[in-house]
């Protein structure tokens, strides 16, 4: 794809030119929609980070880049705040933090939101929680992904 003609100064940009521009300066993302996994489901919290197979996604891919997740958290008891956590796989960079609002048996929901995965069968990602044990429910849901479909140079 050859590079866009830049605009002459005074002229306006178009949202075309700039279409094109996107397209000739970086890679592709498509999304996909899957069934929804629940990847945790009312486990207790952990405090170290832990690692986590979304397995609705293609096993082995290379060119799946990043899952769709969204957190929950409920507080079992007391009276604190705490939140549970999504990073990226090979980064660990955090993508997105849910909080609980610090009352009992009430949760927090936080996403969609994209976290990057890597690891055993390219389809893992990395979380932990504030709270280690049964006090603190998590849950964590995954709706799809994004597939690198092209890289321009």
């Amino acid at each position: 794809m050859p590079k866009p003609a830049y605009p002459i100064p005074g002229d306006p940009i178009s949202s075309a030119w700039g279409t094109e521009m996107i397209d000739y300066a970086g890679e592709k993302w498509r999304y996909v929609s899957t069934p929804v996994l629940t990847a945790l489901n009312d486990v207790d919290g952990q405090t170290v980070m832990q690692s986590l197979e979304l397995t609705n996604l293609p096993l082995n891919d290379p060119n799946v880049v990043a899952a769709e997740v969204a957190l929950m958290a409920r507080l079992n008891s007391g009276s604190t705040s705490h939140n549970i956590a999504a990073y990226d796989f090979v980064s660990g960079n955090e993508a997105g933090r849910s909080y609980v609002s610090g009352v009992t048996s009430r949760g927090g929901y936080s996403g969609n939101f994209k976290v990057l995965v890597g690891g055993t069968n390219n389809r893992q990602i990395k979380w932990n929680s504030s709270l280690a044990g049964a006090t603190l429910d998590c849950w964590l849901y995954c709706f799809g992904y994004w597939v690198r479909e092209t890289i321009v140079p």
